[in-house]
Protein backbone atom coordinates (compact mmCIF):
# COMPACT_ATOMS: atom_id res chain seq x y z
CA UNK A 1 0.00 0.00 0.00
CA UNK A 2 2.86 2.65 0.94
CA UNK A 3 4.50 1.71 -2.31
CA UNK A 4 0.94 2.43 -4.36
CA UNK A 5 0.45 5.91 -2.41
CA UNK A 6 4.29 6.49 -3.70
CA UNK A 7 3.63 6.03 -7.10
CA UNK A 8 0.05 7.80 -7.05
CA UNK A 9 2.00 10.93 -5.54
CA UNK A 10 5.22 10.40 -7.91
CA UNK A 11 2.87 10.15 -10.96
CA UNK A 12 0.20 12.30 -9.95
CA UNK A 13 -1.10 14.88 -12.32
CA UNK A 14 0.45 18.69 -13.28
CA UNK A 15 -1.71 21.61 -13.88
CA UNK A 16 -1.95 22.52 -17.54
CA UNK A 17 -2.49 26.26 -17.74
CA UNK A 18 -3.88 27.92 -21.08
CA UNK A 19 -0.52 29.82 -21.65
CA UNK A 20 1.32 26.14 -21.73
CA UNK A 21 -0.84 24.82 -24.34
CA UNK A 22 -3.72 23.42 -22.38
CA UNK A 23 -7.42 23.66 -22.83
CA UNK A 24 -8.09 24.79 -19.21
CA UNK A 25 -10.80 26.88 -18.83
CA UNK A 26 -9.64 28.12 -14.95
CA UNK A 27 -6.14 26.73 -14.02
CA UNK A 28 -5.52 23.43 -15.88
CA UNK A 29 -6.67 21.38 -13.07
CA UNK A 30 -8.75 19.25 -14.83
CA UNK A 31 -6.61 19.22 -17.83
CA UNK A 32 -3.89 17.69 -16.45
CA UNK A 33 -6.11 14.80 -14.85
CA UNK A 34 -7.59 14.13 -18.37
CA UNK A 35 -4.42 13.83 -19.71
CA UNK A 36 -2.47 12.25 -16.79
CA UNK A 37 -5.40 9.31 -17.17
CA UNK A 38 -6.29 10.03 -20.46
CA UNK A 39 -9.71 10.17 -19.92
CA UNK A 40 -12.11 12.73 -21.20
CA UNK A 41 -11.69 16.17 -19.66
CA UNK A 42 -15.70 16.88 -19.63
CA UNK A 43 -15.81 14.00 -17.69
CA UNK A 44 -13.93 15.14 -14.59
CA UNK A 45 -15.34 18.70 -14.67
CA UNK A 46 -18.66 16.59 -14.19
CA UNK A 47 -16.76 15.19 -11.29
CA UNK A 48 -16.53 18.12 -9.74
CA UNK A 49 -19.64 19.56 -10.38
CA UNK A 50 -21.23 16.56 -8.73
CA UNK A 51 -19.54 16.67 -5.44
CA UNK A 52 -20.06 20.61 -5.26
CA UNK A 53 -23.75 19.47 -4.82
CA UNK A 54 -22.72 17.65 -1.77
CA UNK A 55 -21.45 20.01 0.90
CA UNK A 56 -19.69 22.00 -1.19
CA UNK A 57 -16.83 18.91 -1.31
CA UNK A 58 -16.18 19.48 -5.19
CA UNK A 59 -14.96 22.93 -4.76
CA UNK A 60 -12.73 22.19 -1.72
CA UNK A 61 -11.20 19.09 -3.59
CA UNK A 62 -10.86 21.54 -6.64
CA UNK A 63 -8.55 23.89 -4.50
CA UNK A 64 -6.83 21.39 -2.75
CA UNK A 65 -6.04 20.24 -6.54
CA UNK A 66 -4.55 22.89 -7.24
CA UNK A 67 -2.64 23.28 -3.94
CA UNK A 68 -1.02 19.84 -4.63
CA UNK A 69 -0.25 19.76 -8.30
CA UNK A 70 3.10 21.00 -9.93
CA UNK A 71 2.57 23.57 -13.26
CA UNK A 72 3.53 21.71 -16.21
CA UNK A 73 7.33 21.00 -16.34
CA UNK A 74 7.74 22.06 -13.05
CA UNK A 75 7.89 19.45 -10.09
CA UNK A 76 7.62 21.56 -6.75
CA UNK A 77 3.59 22.24 -6.10
CA UNK A 78 2.29 25.51 -4.91
CA UNK A 79 2.07 24.10 -1.37
CA UNK A 80 6.24 23.28 -1.82
CA UNK A 81 7.24 26.08 -2.90
CA UNK A 82 5.64 28.37 0.11
CA UNK A 83 8.40 26.74 2.72
CA UNK A 84 10.78 27.55 0.60
CA UNK A 85 12.98 31.07 1.37
CA UNK A 86 12.45 33.38 -1.38
CA UNK A 87 15.66 33.69 -2.34
CA UNK A 88 16.01 30.03 -3.23
CA UNK A 89 12.81 30.15 -5.53
CA UNK A 90 13.07 30.68 -9.93
CA UNK A 91 10.80 33.34 -11.38
CA UNK A 92 8.32 30.54 -11.73
CA UNK A 93 8.61 29.27 -8.24
CA UNK A 94 7.79 32.93 -6.82
CA UNK A 95 4.86 33.24 -9.12
CA UNK A 96 3.44 29.70 -7.73
CA UNK A 97 4.71 31.32 -4.10
CA UNK A 98 1.44 33.58 -4.48
CA UNK A 99 -1.06 31.49 -6.20
CA UNK A 100 0.17 28.98 -3.10
CA UNK A 101 -0.59 31.18 -0.58
CA UNK A 102 -4.26 32.48 -1.86
CA UNK A 103 -5.06 28.62 -1.89
CA UNK A 104 -4.03 27.77 1.51
CA UNK A 105 -6.14 30.68 2.74
CA UNK A 106 -9.46 29.24 0.14
CA UNK A 107 -8.50 25.69 2.12
CA UNK A 108 -8.90 27.43 5.64
CA UNK A 109 -11.93 29.56 4.51
CA UNK A 110 -13.51 26.10 2.88
CA UNK A 111 -12.24 23.66 5.58
CA UNK A 112 -14.82 20.92 5.42
CA UNK A 113 -16.63 19.96 9.04
CA UNK A 114 -18.17 16.84 10.42
CA UNK A 115 -21.91 17.43 10.70
CA UNK A 116 -23.62 16.80 13.98
CA UNK A 117 -27.24 15.03 13.72
CA UNK A 118 -30.29 14.37 16.47
CA UNK A 119 -28.94 12.64 19.25
CA UNK A 120 -25.26 13.81 18.81
CA UNK A 121 -24.32 11.72 16.23
CA UNK A 122 -21.92 12.43 13.84
CA UNK A 123 -23.04 12.22 10.23
CA UNK A 124 -19.85 11.92 8.05
CA UNK A 125 -20.50 14.97 5.51
CA UNK A 126 -17.52 16.51 3.58
CA UNK A 127 -15.20 14.40 5.25
CA UNK A 128 -17.01 11.51 3.63
CA UNK A 129 -17.12 13.44 0.05
CA UNK A 130 -13.56 13.33 -0.03
CA UNK A 131 -13.08 9.94 0.93
CA UNK A 132 -14.82 9.41 -2.19
CA UNK A 133 -12.60 11.88 -4.18
CA UNK A 134 -9.51 10.16 -3.03
CA UNK A 135 -11.06 6.53 -4.21
CA UNK A 136 -11.90 8.20 -7.32
CA UNK A 137 -8.15 8.89 -7.90
CA UNK A 138 -7.23 6.03 -6.47
CA UNK A 139 -9.58 3.47 -9.48
CA UNK A 140 -7.62 5.91 -11.94
CA UNK A 141 -4.16 5.20 -10.57
CA UNK A 142 -5.00 1.39 -10.90
CA UNK A 143 -6.35 1.50 -14.36
CA UNK A 144 -3.61 3.88 -15.88
CA UNK A 145 -0.23 3.97 -13.56
CA UNK A 146 2.22 4.85 -15.99
CA UNK A 147 1.47 8.58 -17.06
CA UNK A 148 2.44 9.80 -21.08
CA UNK A 149 5.76 10.23 -21.96
CA UNK A 150 6.68 13.91 -21.03
CA UNK A 151 4.09 14.67 -18.72
CA UNK A 152 5.50 14.87 -15.21
CA UNK A 153 8.98 15.76 -13.93
CA UNK A 154 10.86 12.91 -12.36
CA UNK A 155 10.39 12.79 -8.71
CA UNK A 156 14.30 13.40 -8.09
CA UNK A 157 16.85 14.15 -10.27
CA UNK A 158 19.74 12.33 -8.47
CA UNK A 159 17.34 9.44 -9.33
CA UNK A 160 15.84 9.66 -12.69
CA UNK A 161 12.77 7.71 -13.58
CA UNK A 162 13.53 5.10 -15.45
CA UNK A 163 12.14 5.50 -19.18
CA UNK A 164 8.79 3.35 -20.13
CA UNK A 165 7.74 2.03 -23.12
CA UNK A 166 4.07 3.53 -24.32
CA UNK A 167 1.95 2.47 -26.27
CA UNK A 168 1.11 5.51 -28.85
CA UNK A 169 3.12 8.47 -29.46
CA UNK A 170 3.68 10.93 -26.82
CA UNK A 171 0.55 12.94 -26.14
CA UNK A 172 2.40 16.18 -24.38
CA UNK A 173 4.61 17.31 -27.45
CA UNK A 174 1.87 20.58 -27.90
CA UNK A 175 2.57 21.37 -23.96
CA UNK A 176 5.49 24.17 -22.96
CA UNK A 177 7.15 24.56 -20.03
CA UNK A 178 7.60 27.41 -17.76
CA UNK A 179 10.23 29.74 -18.80
CA UNK A 180 13.99 28.54 -17.80
CA UNK A 181 12.54 25.09 -17.47
CA UNK A 182 13.49 21.76 -19.48
CA UNK A 183 10.30 19.96 -20.72
CA UNK A 184 10.22 16.84 -18.69
CA UNK A 185 10.12 14.37 -21.49
CA UNK A 186 13.89 16.10 -22.59
CA UNK A 187 15.37 17.47 -25.88
CA UNK A 188 13.69 15.99 -28.85
CA UNK A 189 15.36 12.71 -31.01
CA UNK A 190 17.70 13.47 -33.70
CA UNK A 191 15.82 12.97 -37.20
CA UNK A 192 15.23 9.53 -37.70
CA UNK A 193 17.64 7.67 -40.76
CA UNK A 194 15.53 7.09 -44.25
CA UNK A 195 14.93 3.28 -44.57
CA UNK A 196 16.86 1.83 -47.61
CA UNK A 197 14.18 1.62 -49.49
CA UNK A 198 13.46 5.26 -49.78
CA UNK A 199 17.21 6.77 -49.37
CA UNK A 200 16.53 10.76 -50.32
CA UNK A 201 13.38 10.82 -47.31
CA UNK A 202 10.45 11.86 -49.95
CA UNK A 203 8.16 9.47 -47.83
CA UNK A 204 8.59 9.59 -43.95
CA UNK A 205 4.92 9.35 -43.18
CA UNK A 206 5.87 5.43 -44.69
CA UNK A 207 8.71 5.07 -42.94
CA UNK A 208 7.49 2.44 -40.61
CA UNK A 209 6.82 0.10 -42.99
CA UNK A 210 9.15 -2.98 -43.68
CA UNK A 211 11.57 -3.16 -46.63
CA UNK A 212 8.90 -5.35 -49.20
CA UNK A 213 12.54 -7.34 -50.22
CA UNK A 214 13.70 -8.18 -46.44
CA UNK A 215 11.33 -7.87 -43.92
CA UNK A 216 7.38 -9.80 -44.22
CA UNK A 217 5.25 -7.24 -43.23
CA UNK A 218 3.91 -7.85 -38.99
CA UNK A 219 0.69 -9.20 -38.12
CA UNK A 220 -1.23 -6.39 -36.49
CA UNK A 221 -1.72 -6.45 -32.97
CA UNK A 222 -4.94 -7.33 -31.17
CA UNK A 223 -6.82 -4.46 -30.40
CA UNK A 224 -7.15 -3.90 -26.88
CA UNK A 225 -10.55 -3.78 -25.62
CA UNK A 226 -11.04 -0.63 -23.77
CA UNK A 227 -11.49 0.02 -20.32
CA UNK A 228 -14.69 1.89 -19.32
CA UNK A 229 -14.34 2.01 -15.65
CA UNK A 230 -13.75 6.13 -15.94
CA UNK A 231 -17.22 6.47 -17.33
CA UNK A 232 -18.80 4.89 -14.09
CA UNK A 233 -16.82 7.58 -11.72
CA UNK A 234 -19.30 10.56 -11.66
CA UNK A 235 -22.14 8.47 -11.18
CA UNK A 236 -20.79 6.54 -8.40
CA UNK A 237 -20.16 9.90 -7.18
CA UNK A 238 -23.80 10.66 -6.71
CA UNK A 239 -25.50 7.32 -6.27
CA UNK A 240 -22.67 6.57 -3.64
CA UNK A 241 -22.96 10.08 -1.60
CA UNK A 242 -26.07 9.57 0.39
CA UNK A 243 -24.61 5.92 1.60
CA UNK A 244 -21.66 7.58 2.79
CA UNK A 245 -22.71 10.59 4.28
CA UNK A 246 -25.45 8.95 6.43
CA UNK A 247 -28.42 10.72 4.37
CA UNK A 248 -32.20 10.02 4.88
CA UNK A 249 -35.09 10.14 2.99
CA UNK A 250 -35.74 13.73 4.11
CA UNK A 251 -33.01 14.97 2.31
CA UNK A 252 -33.88 17.16 -1.27
CA UNK A 253 -32.43 19.49 -3.42
CA UNK A 254 -34.34 22.07 -4.50
CA UNK A 255 -37.42 24.33 -3.09
CA UNK A 256 -39.23 22.83 0.33
CA UNK A 257 -42.04 23.61 1.85
CA UNK A 258 -43.41 22.18 5.54
CA UNK A 259 -45.78 22.41 7.55
CA UNK A 260 -46.24 21.28 10.90
CA UNK A 261 -48.97 21.42 13.70
CA UNK A 262 -48.04 18.54 16.30
CA UNK A 263 -43.90 18.99 17.47
CA UNK A 264 -44.17 15.50 17.75
CA UNK A 265 -44.60 14.67 14.14
CA UNK A 266 -41.71 17.34 13.24
CA UNK A 267 -38.51 15.21 11.88
CA UNK A 268 -34.95 16.44 11.62
CA UNK A 269 -34.64 17.46 7.76
CA UNK A 270 -31.54 17.86 5.87
CA UNK A 271 -31.29 19.82 2.72
CA UNK A 272 -28.28 19.86 0.69
CA UNK A 273 -29.19 22.62 -1.98
CA UNK A 274 -32.21 25.00 -2.32
CA UNK A 275 -34.66 27.11 -0.61
CA UNK A 276 -36.05 25.75 2.85
CA UNK A 277 -39.53 27.12 3.93
CA UNK A 278 -40.81 25.58 7.58
CA UNK A 279 -44.27 26.99 8.88
CA UNK A 280 -44.89 26.05 12.25
CA UNK A 281 -47.27 29.18 13.32
CA UNK A 282 -50.46 26.85 13.89
CA UNK A 283 -48.09 24.29 16.15
CA UNK A 284 -50.08 22.84 19.31
CA UNK A 285 -48.94 23.52 22.58
CA UNK A 286 -46.35 20.92 23.02
CA UNK A 287 -46.77 17.86 25.98
CA UNK A 288 -42.87 17.29 26.37
CA UNK A 289 -39.83 19.12 25.16
CA UNK A 290 -39.01 18.91 21.48
CA UNK A 291 -35.62 19.71 19.94
CA UNK A 292 -35.57 19.41 15.90
CA UNK A 293 -32.67 20.28 13.77
CA UNK A 294 -33.34 21.70 10.34
CA UNK A 295 -29.96 21.71 7.86
CA UNK A 296 -29.03 23.36 4.60
CA UNK A 297 -26.01 23.24 2.17
CA UNK A 298 -26.34 26.24 -0.23
CA UNK A 299 -29.33 28.63 -0.53
CA UNK A 300 -31.51 29.59 2.24
CA UNK A 301 -33.50 28.95 4.98
CA UNK A 302 -37.29 30.73 6.18
CA UNK A 303 -38.58 29.64 9.65
CA UNK A 304 -42.12 30.87 11.00
CA UNK A 305 -41.73 30.54 14.50
CA UNK A 306 -45.76 29.53 16.71
CA UNK A 307 -47.07 32.70 19.08
CA UNK A 308 -48.56 30.06 21.53
CA UNK A 309 -45.51 27.81 22.70
CA UNK A 310 -42.69 28.59 24.43
CA UNK A 311 -39.93 28.69 21.74
CA UNK A 312 -35.77 29.05 21.90
CA UNK A 313 -33.69 29.42 18.35
CA UNK A 314 -30.13 28.21 17.76
CA UNK A 315 -29.40 29.81 14.24
CA UNK A 316 -25.37 29.40 13.23
CA UNK A 317 -24.39 29.70 9.11
CA UNK A 318 -20.82 29.72 7.84
CA UNK A 319 -21.21 32.03 5.64
CA UNK A 320 -23.63 34.40 4.95
CA UNK A 321 -26.59 36.38 6.80
CA UNK A 322 -28.49 35.35 9.70
CA UNK A 323 -31.57 37.04 11.04
CA UNK A 324 -32.87 35.05 13.86
CA UNK A 325 -34.45 35.76 17.63
CA UNK A 326 -32.29 35.86 20.46
CA UNK A 327 -33.19 34.10 24.04
CA UNK A 328 -36.21 31.97 25.28
CA UNK A 329 -39.70 33.69 23.75
CA UNK A 330 -43.62 32.98 24.61
CA UNK A 331 -42.18 31.48 28.26
CA UNK A 332 -46.01 32.54 29.55
CA UNK A 333 -47.61 29.78 27.17
CA UNK A 334 -48.84 27.03 27.91
CA UNK A 335 -46.82 23.41 27.12
CA UNK A 336 -43.09 22.76 27.10
CA UNK A 337 -40.39 24.34 25.63
CA UNK A 338 -39.23 24.06 21.88
CA UNK A 339 -35.64 23.79 20.94
CA UNK A 340 -35.11 24.83 16.98
CA UNK A 341 -31.66 24.05 15.89
CA UNK A 342 -30.53 25.69 12.44
CA UNK A 343 -27.63 25.02 10.59
CA UNK A 344 -26.60 26.27 7.16
CA UNK A 345 -23.38 26.59 4.95
CA UNK A 346 -23.35 29.00 2.49
CA UNK A 347 -26.82 31.60 2.16
CA UNK A 348 -28.69 33.19 4.81
CA UNK A 349 -31.38 32.26 7.80
CA UNK A 350 -34.72 33.58 8.63
CA UNK A 351 -36.54 33.19 11.72
CA UNK A 352 -39.09 35.07 12.48
CA UNK A 353 -42.89 35.15 14.85
CA UNK A 354 -46.20 34.63 12.91
CA UNK A 355 -48.09 38.02 12.56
Amino acid sequence: MNETLKEMWDTRPPRIPKKQGGNAIIAGICEGIAVRYRIDVLLVRVAFVALSFVFGVGLFTYILCGFLMPRFGMAASPAEVISRPNEELTDAERDDRTTGWVLLVLLIIFFPTLSVGAGGELVFSAIGGLALAAVAWWALHQRTPVPPAGLVVPPSPQKPREPKTQPEPPVTARFTPPEGYEHPAGPEPAAPTPPAWDPLGAAPGLWHLPDPALEPAPEPEPKKKSSRLWLWIPVALLVAAPLVFGVGVSDRIGEVHLAYEDAQSIPDVNNLVGEMNVDLSNLAPLKEPKTVNFNNGIGEINILLPNNVPVEVHCQTSIGETTCPSGKHNADKDGELLTINVKHRIGSVSAQFAE
